[in-house]
Formats: C-alpha cells, sequence, structure tokens
C-alpha cells in the first residue's frame, strides 16, 4: 500500500504570489501535496479541518501574523514543522523566529528551486528522479527570462520582483540602480511593496540621493494601500520631522494603524506615544497593550519598557515578579537596560530575596555593555563598608554616639556628623546618625532634616525608590521652611526622573521652581522631564534658561549637547543657543577653576 502524501500548507496575504508558488511546485504533485491560505487566521481554519505536515508562511500579514500564527502551532500542533519567509525582515527577527521554533527561514525573493530543498529537509523525504531533476533545472534557467519578459511587458509583480533579484544580487548582479528602475515601474503600477521600497531606496540613499521628501512620498502612497511598514515609516518620519514638518497626531494615525497590522516596532512606538502623551490623551492601559504586543513578539526594547510599567505600576498594578521576567527575556537578547534593572530588583529586594551578589552580577553585565548607571553603581557599592545592614560594627556606633554627645546640641551633633560621613562617601555610618536624630527629636524642622538627609543618600546609591520614601515623608514637615520645601521638591523629581516617571517629575520641578526660582537644579531636571515626555523644545528652552541663571554647574549644558546629539534635526534651530551656552559655562570655569555638578 502506498504511503499517505504528506501535506505543505502554504500561507502569505500576496495571492498571486501564493498561487504561483503553488504551481511551481506541482512538479513535486507525487511527493507532496500543497494547500494555501492567505493569512493565519485561514491557516487555522485549515489546521482545523485537515492534517499538514509542514507551514510554510510569510511573516507580515493581516488577521493574524506570521508570528501569532507559530505561537499557535507551537501551543497546538508542537509537531508541525515551520518554514518562514520574508522580504523584510531584520537579523533580530530573524533570530528570534528561529528561537520560537522555526525550521528554516527564507529571504525574498527565491528561486523555486530553493523553496522546495527546504520543504524535502523539513519532510525527510528522497527525492529527485531523472524526469523530475530536469524539469527544476530547465524551470530555475528560464526563471528569470520569464521574469524579465513579463516585467518589460508591463506587469507590475514581476517588476517588483526583477528589481528584488537586483537589489539582493539574486540571479544577477547587485545593482541599485537597475532596482530602482524596476521598483519604479512597479510602483508606478499601483504595486504596493514597490512603492514602499521606492520609499526606502529614497530614505537610505540606495541609488539615489538621500531625499526624505521622496521618500515619504512613496511611503504614503504605500501607507494607502495598507502597507504596515510604509504606515511605520511614515508616522517615524511625522515624529522626527524628516521631509515633514514635526506632527505627532499625524504620526500617531499612521502608527497606529501599523500596529493594528502587527508590526512590532508600531506596537511599541504606539505604546510609547501612549505613554509619554505624544499625539494623543496619556493612556496607561493602552500603552501597556501594545507594549505587550511587541514584547511578545520578542522585541526587547518593548520586553524592558514593559517590566519598567510594572516596577511604576502604569496601565497595571506593581508586580516586581512580572516586571523580572520581562526584564529577564530583555536582558537574555543583551539589553543593558534590563540587565541594569535586574541588578536594582535584586539589590532592593523587589519581589526577590535580596541579594547583593547576584545584584552585583547583573550590574557588572550591564557596565559591561557600556551602561553608566551600572557602573555608578558599582563604584557606589565598593565604596559601602560591607558589614552589617548600616554598615557600621557596634564599636563604630558607640564612637558616633560619644562624638555626637560632645556637641552642646545633641541634635546638631548627629546631624552634622552624618554630614560628614556622607562627604567620605561613609553612607552607613551617616544612616546609623540620621536615624538616631529621628528616633530623638520631636523637632518637625529637624525631622524634615534628617529624613531629606537620608533621601540624598539613597539618591547617591541609585536607591531612587527609598529616597522617594524619605522625600514624601520630608515634604509634610517642611511648610515653614521655602529652601527646605525648594530641596525636596527638587530632588523628588531627579529621582522621579531617574525612574522614568516624566510626568510626575515635572509636576515636583515646577513646584521646587514656583518656590525659588533663581536656582538651576529645579530647571535642568525639569529639562530632563520635558525631554522624557518628548516635549524636546521646551526642554532645550528649559536647559537654556538653566544655565543663564548659573553656569557654574555645566550640567544644564552639557544635557543641552547631548540631547542636539540625539536628535540631529534640531541642531540647526538651536545651534547659536549652544554656542552661547558654552560660551558662558567656559567663561564660568575660567573664574572659578572648574564646575560644581549637582543634579
Amino acid at each position: 500500500m502506498m504511503e499517505t502524501r504528506p501535506t505543505v500548507l502554504l500561507v502569505d496575504d500576496e495571492e498571486p504570489f501564493v498561487e504561483a508558488i503553488a504551481d511551481g511546485l506541482s512538479v513535486y504533485k507525487n511527493y507532496f501535496n500543497v494547500r494555501t491560505a492567505f493569512n493565519g487566521a485561514e491557516a487555522v481554519k485549515v489546521l482545523k479541518l485537515h492534517p499538514v505536515n509542514l507551514i510554510v508562511t510569510g511573516l507580515s500579514m493581516p488577521k493574524m501574523d506570521g508570528f501569532e500564527l507559530l505561537a499557535y502551532v507551537n501551543r497546538n500542533y508542537p509537531h508541525i514543522n515551520v518554514i518562514m519567509m520574508s522580504a523584510y525582515a531584520t537579523p533580530k527577527i530573524k533570530e528570534i523566529v528561529k528561537n520560537m521554533g522555526v525550521l528554516i527561514f527564507l529571504d525574498k525573493p527565491f528561486y523555486i528551486d530553493e523553496l522546495a530543498d527546504s520543504i524535502i529537509f523539513s519532510l525527510n523525504i528522497k527525492i529527485y528522479p531523472e524526469d523530475i531533476s530536469r524539469n527544476i533545472t530547465a524551470s530555475v534557467k528560464n526563471d528569470f527570462e520569464k521574469l524579465l519578459n513579463a516585467a518589460i511587458a508591463g506587469d507590475s509583480k514581476a517588476q517588483f520582483r526583477i528589481g528584488r533579484m537586483h537589489f539582493h544580487g539574486k540571479g544577477v548582479n547587485k545593482n541599485y540602480g537597475a532596482a530602482i528602475k524596476w521598483f519604479e515601474k512597479a510602483a508606478m503600477g499601483g504595486h504596493n511593496l514597490a512603492q514602499y521600497s521606492m520609499g526606502m531606496m529614497y530614505y537610505d540613499g540606495n541609488g539615489v540621493e538621500k531625499d526624505y521628501k521622496e521618500a515619504i512620498k512613496w511611503f504614503e502612497k504605500a501607507a494607502h494601500l495598507g502597507n504596515g511598514s510604509a504606515q511605520y515609516n511614515m508616522g517615524m518620519m511625522y515624529i522626527k520631522g524628516e521631509g515633514v514638518k514635526q506632527n505627532f497626531e499625524e504620526a500617531f494615525k499612521w502608527i497606529k494603524k501599523s500596529a493594528e497590522q502587527g508590526n512590532i516596532y508600531a506596537q511599541f512606538s504606539l505604546g510609547l506615544m501612549y505613554s509619554n502623551g505624544d499625539g494623543v490623551k496619556t493612556d496607561y492601559k493602552e500603552a501597556r497593550k501594545w507594549m505587550k504586543k511587541a514584547a511578545e513578539h520578542g522585541y526587547a526594547s518593548a520586553q524592558c519598557n514593559l517590566g519598567t510599567m510594572y516596577i511604576v505600576g502604569e496601565g497595571v498594578e506593581r508586580n516586581y515578579v512580572e516586571a523580572l521576567k520581562w526584564f529577564k527575556m530583555a536582558a537574555a537578547q543583551g539589553s543593558m537596560e534590563a540587565q541594569h534593572n535586574i541588578g536594582q530588583i535584586y539589590l532592593n529586594g523587589h519581589g526577590v530575596e535580596q541579594d547583593e551578589q547576584e545584584a552585583l552580577k547583573w550590574f557588572e553585565k550591564a557596565a559591561a555593555l557600556g551602561s553608566q548607571k551600572a557602573k555608578t553603581i558599582l563604584n557606589k557599592i565598593k565604596s559601602y563598608p560591607a558589614k552589617d545592614v548600616l554598615g557600621v560594627t557596634p564599636l563604630q556606633k558607640i564612637k558616633i554616639l560619644q562624638y555626637a554627645g560632645f556637641v552642646n546640641d545633641l541634635m546638631k551633633g548627629f546631624y552634622d556628623t552624618a554630614t560628614v560621613y556622607i562627604k567620605e562617601g561613609r553612607y552607613g555610618e551617616a544612616i546609623f546618625c540620621l536615624k538616631e536624630l529621628l528616633e530623638r527629636t520631636a523637632d518637625a524642622r529637624q525631622k524634615a532634616m534628617g529624613l531629606y538627609a537620608l533621601g540624598q543618600i539613597m539618591e547617591q546609591l541609585s536607591k531612587f525608590e527609598d529616597a522617594l520614601s524619605y522625600y514624601r515623608e520630608a515634604s509634610f514637615l517642611c511648610d515653614n521652611s521655602l529652601d527646605l520645601f525648594y530641596c525636596v521638591n527638587n530632588n523628588t523629581g531627579y529621582c522621579l526622573c531617574m525612574l522614568g516617571r516624566y510626568q510626575e517629575a515635572e509636576k515636583y520641578c515646577r513646584m521646587a521652581i514656583a518656590a525659588d526660582g533663581s536656582r538651576p537644579n529645579a530647571f535642568k531636571n525639569l529639562g530632563l522631564a520635558l525631554e522624557g515626555q518628548g516635549h524636546l523644545r521646551e526642554a532645550i528652552n528649559t536647559y537654556i534658561n538653566a544655565t543663564r541663571l548659573d553656569a557654574r554647574d555645566v550640567r544644564a549644558t552639557i544635557n543641552l549637547e547631548k540631547l542636539l546629539q540625539r536628535h540631529p534635526e534640531l541642531n540647526e534651530e538651536y545651534n547659536e543657543e549652544l554656542k552661547e551656552c558654552k560660551e558662558i559655562t567656559a567663561s564660568a570655569k575660567e573664574q572659578i577653576g572648574g564646575p560644581k555638578q549637582v543634579h
């Protein structure tokens, strides 16, 4: 009895492409059957009705994309192998899908025999009798010629495929000039992938002069035809102001369209826009929803951001265990931010048993990848006395008590002693002094100063959540001290910035400025808060104001320069202001022999 032939399910949203592939594989009809579906949802229906031995699927598809289909197959049909194909997949995406169980990844365009060989390998069947071998050889030889004839005759699909072959150097020599010629012909015929490709050629400057206006013209054509990648690029160009005037509302419109089609970069960007209120009202629940979609598809930046949302409780209840899960996923892909955050979780014992050795391991990983925050923490750890929880022995505590007792004002003794220890980086001794102060005094101002100092120590150790707790307590006790009110709110704003809670940070920075608008620090921190929310021009003006208030603190100018480096599109607009700030700080440095840097 003849064995039942295996079935290959071919899935892609380009119907002519699917039909052409199915027709090309017909020479193998004695060895395997081919069924077709035009999106992931249709593929699921086929799987429920018919036995399938292998799936060959595209990546970007409406209703259910390749990622979602792969996840469904892994859950329900783990015995079925998957071959994935795409024209625009990045190396990272290829790595992600292979980690998800994809057996083979094919870059479009490909010859039919490349796919046939992959299917034969996946099904582990013996093939290639002489008659089929001859058919395959003839097919390969005639493939390019047939495509070229069809392209010359005006077939836009053939024109696009010829363009892709020239672009990638498959079957012909790589030639960007020839590629753009055929892309343009196909694009003029309404082929949306060709229109998208034209946009990319102008955006990257491949075969043509780089031209953002021309790029967005072609992206818009493809975007209106439903191309998700073009929609995403449109949105990002509106965010950056590339080829168009910056417009977050327009950016949001296009990025949302792309995200709804399953583009993981668009899903991530949409999550950020909902979180920051860029082009849409701030909505943390929507931010979490879209961030999770991108995170579940393996995007490291989304995984890290989702973890942070669980840390701060944005759009979701605070959950350190869940945060750690997503951070570890991102860390496995080399995210230094995630590695630093894992270190913080273990250092603070949030959702896990406190483990300084484990924290140290992750900080070292992050520092090795260039994380300045991790490097700072490692330096702090080295300076921290590793004895008991407070970092002091009983003998040291006695000495502190004796020294404080020599001062007429015992409370002032504890505070001044703590101040000395803080300057020396002996934070354990300082904490002991301040806690003794808080236990012994009933004076509201003394308590407020002690709590503020404890907050400063936690801040120096990058324990920003702990610092915020102390500052919060201090704020209730410093109503009669305008100076302390300024300091507490300013430092609260800074800590919130370090935690990425920029909207909250802005509120506290503005309260500090309202208390004393003559100091630069609150303006500088306000700039960080505004920059974190994407309010770049307002942030720039705030940094400029901080520098003009007091040029001895160069951090505002440094922040301004870094912002403009990250956003070169703003360089020309603010070049003179940056030059002015540098001149101001340079002059101040000459006068005082060096800047005093504080946050």
